[in-house]
């Protein structure tokens, strides 16, 4: 039922809105190479640069749109992070906990800290990652070792959808409710 509720959603979304259209999509595949990809549909046709930057694990390098953050990127070790845009919104927290990181915060810092998928579920266990004003988002993690997961914010704790098959897909789309 959520399924069908959730496709219903996104037809209406878009005759109504043609411009959310635009859809972003992140994935990891695992088969004799590992690949991992992501395009960025939000504002079609919008100039996007790659940078490399220094960071607190190493050199990070990034794929971000013009007029957005980083998005995207993959470090030294491997691990690659996506960070999209939630649809339907969710709401932040009325007031933010010392345990919580917003969506975005998490993809910064999981680039920057961390070279394997079970870093980052180790983090999770101590951070609950919420929305913070603005756009809503969720996070793609994969790691050269076959691990991938989609970390999505939930009202009291992290919605983390694991990988079972050799690759992950993330869409604009929550896939915790599927």
């Amino acid at each position: 039922m959520k399924q069908i509720a959730m496709a219903v959603f996104a037809l209406l979304s878009i005759f109504i809105n043609p411009s959310l259209a635009g859809a972003c999509t992140s994935f990891a595949v695992y088969s004799n190479h590992t690949v991992y990809g992501m395009n960025f549909d939000y504002k079609p046709n919008s100039p996007q640069m790659f940078s490399i930057s220094s960071e607190f694990q190493g050199t990070v390098f990034h794929l971000r749109p013009i007029g957005f953050g980083k998005v995207a990127g993959m470090n030294l070790k491997g691990l690659f992070a996506a960070c999209l845009g939630l649809i339907p919104d969710q709401k932040p927290p009325p007031t933010r906990s010392k345990n919580q990181i917003s969506t975005w915060i998490f993809h910064q810092m999981t680039l920057s800290r961390f070279e394997q998928v079970s870093q980052v579920k180790d983090f999770l266990n101590k951070k609950q990652v919420v929305q913070a004003i603005g756009t809503s988002m969720h996070n793609l993690v994969a790691d050269r070792f076959g691990n991938a997961l989609v970390v999505e914010s939930g009202n009291t704790d992290n919605r983390i959808t694991e990988n079972s098959d050799p690759y992950m897909v993330m869409t604009n789309f929550p896939i915790y409710l599927l």
